[in-house]
């Protein structure tokens, strides 16, 4: 048995209901805490101010932020089913940071290295979550055409041509303008 199965059998069990957003919270840090400890000393890695915050939006259920050290988790998506986020999402997170921290950059976000990592801290390996998620906003369509076909840009291309970016097609060649 590993140093992390054995900090997870010390948790109070995941079943355990939620009552409200505070206790969910307080669930996620000490959760957080827990592994993070594993890791520091299953790796034999520095986790020292690394800072949990819980606002994360859209479709992600946690991410790493190595600038400032910031682990951020989305409780939107935690509040679906706690007990399977708490045992998954955080050592999938805590993964990343160590992976990082012992390989480096130049490996693949969810390669092997990251795997055997998540594995020995509790986690399932796994790439993406499969939790209900929503997107944080949805991004507005406008239709803009060349002489060969129509496109849909966002937002944040239109704005960019209004201030003057011209965009190409690569197949005609023509500047794209507003359809219709």
């Amino acid at each position: 048995m590993t140093a992390a199965s054995d900090t997870s059998e010390a948790m109070p069990a995941f079943a355990t209901v939620f009552g409200d957003a505070a206790h969910l919270e307080a669930a996620l840090r000490a959760r957080s805490g827990a592994v993070m400890d594993d890791a520091a000393r299953l790796f034999n890695v520095d986790l020292s101010g690394w800072r949990v915050f819980l606002d994360l939006k859209g479709m992600a259920a946690g991410q790493v932020q190595f600038r400032p050290r910031r682990l951020r988790y989305n409780m939107a998506i935690a509040g679906q089913q706690p007990d399977i986020f708490l045992s998954i999402t955080i050592p999938h997170e805590v993964a990343h940071i160590v992976c990082h921290l012992q390989h480096g950059h130049r490996v693949r976000p969810h390669g092997p290295e990251w795997r055997a990592i998540c594995l020995a801290l509790g986690g399932t390996g796994e790439r993406c979550h499969h939790f209900d998620a929503q997107p944080a906003r949805m991004v507005r369509r406008h239709d803009y055409a060349c002489g060969c076909r129509r496109w849909s840009l966002t937002s944040i291309r239109v704005q960019r041509i209004r201030r003057g970016t011209i965009y190409h097609c690569r197949q005609c060649g023509e500047s794209l303008h507003p359809a219709g």
